[in-house]
């Protein structure tokens, strides 16, 4: 399988979709755990380093869309074609998308209020780093899969074999 241009593109949004995310997320963790613990420029150097994750973040987020509709079409008007982005938008992408957004959104507006809305920045880098799981491998799969796997496990075979797995791991 060949990677064309869009393709590399969009691949590399994620990533730094990804790691702006995540570096948000624990940039939020630490001040709140270890927060009380440094001088103020260094909190402040650490929050300014944070805002500019969450833009970066909320860019890469909605680039990734774009390059994701020009992957699709081949071409650089792909990226505007308004048909491949609901496409995109109306299935998982969409979905991961608008919850990070709303996590990201907490995020920036507690730490412009200041430390005193800490858990609300802690919900909101919660929300935003569960995103990614909206776009998970699990959503590919069909509706009436979890009965069909449910149905495999109360097999005799499989239920006996099953034990003999389960017991030895846990």
């Amino acid at each position: 399988m060949e990677l064309n241009g869009w393709e590399a593109s969009a691949v590399c949004a994620k990533a730094l979709t990804y790691a702006a995310t995540l570096g948000v997320a624990g940039g939020i963790f630490f001040l709140s755990h270890s927060g009380n613990l440094l001088h103020e420029s260094q909190r402040s150097r650490i929050r300014r380093l944070i805002g500019a994750l969450l833009l970066a973040a909320a860019l890469a987020s909605c680039v990734r869309i774009l390059l994701s509709a020009a992957s699709m079409s081949g071409e650089l008007a792909g990226m505007f074609d308004s048909g491949f982005a609901r496409m995109i938008l109306s299935a998982g992408e969409g979905r991961a998308t608008g919850i990070r957004m709303v996590g990201l959104a907490l995020a920036a507006l507690a730490i412009l209020l200041g430390s005193r809305f800490r858990v609300l920045a802690l919900i909101g880098a919660i929300i935003a780093s569960i995103s990614f799981a909206g776009v998970g491998h699990v959503r590919a799969l069909p509706a009436d899969t979890a009965p069909s796997l449910r149905k495999l496990r109360c097999s005799p075979r499989v239920s006996e074999n099953w034990r003999s797995v389960s017991s030895h791991c846990c």
